[in-house]
């Protein structure tokens, strides 16, 4: 209920499947021109993880932009109930049984969504948060990729500084402290989600 497509979308996406080998194919992302700080930092956060190879070697695409062969969907038993409404990463999740099933993922540039992100402060720390949960979900279903780092929570204000450092690069740098800031808040909320959502599964 928050994107909004071009007209050959579909089409677009319906091309990756030319090859058997690809279960999941995943769409590109138009960035909507609106004012605010919060608006600028979704942009420069969505560039970042762009620049750094998101969509070169795809291990996951969100449900938002993506499409799935509905045979394949079917076998890996669709999205895990076991995610509430509260928790994100159940796209993270599917991603990760089809890959487990021995298919690829792929991207296909053309097929462009305008996703309309969270407009406001507590909407972003809110979307954090049920990441968080989810995370723990994804890891409780999948073994191998349970990761325990109690001593994260120290890096947290480096790892900040270090996306912001990145993030700078797509705006003005008299903008990285507050950068700086609203990552640290986004990944505690992250880390808090994680926590709580620990505990009832």
């Amino acid at each position: 209920d928050d994107c909004l497509v071009e007209k050959d979308w579909l089409k677009e996406l319906l091309k990756g499947f030319d090859n058997k080998n690809v279960g999941i194919v995943g769409g590109n992302y138009i960035f909507h021109e609106e004012k605010g700080f919060i608006n600028l930092w979704q942009k420069s956060n969505m560039k970042k993880s762009i620049e750094r190879g998101r969509f070169k070697k795809p291990q996951f695409f969100e449900s938002n932009n993506m499409a799935i062969l509905k045979e394949l969907f079917v076998s890996v038993a669709g999205f895990n109930p076991i995610f509430g409404p509260k928790d994100g990463s159940e796209d993270l999740n599917l991603n990760y049984q089809v890959i487990k099933k021995g298919f690829g993922l792929t991207f296909r540039e053309d097929a462009r969504v305008l996703h309309l992100h969270k407009k406001n402060l507590k909407g972003v720390l809110k979307q954090y948060y049920i990441a968080g949960r989810g995370d723990i979900v994804f890891m409780f279903l999948n073994k191998e990729k349970r990761i325990f780092r109690p001593h994260y929570l120290l890096l947290i204000p480096f790892v900040a500084l270090k996306n912001a450092l990145k993030q700078t690069e797509y705006t003005r740098r008299v903008y990285l402290p507050m950068l700086s800031l609203l990552n640290f808040l986004c990944l505690l909320c992250h880390q808090f989600g994680k926590a709580v959502r620990s505990i009832s599964i």
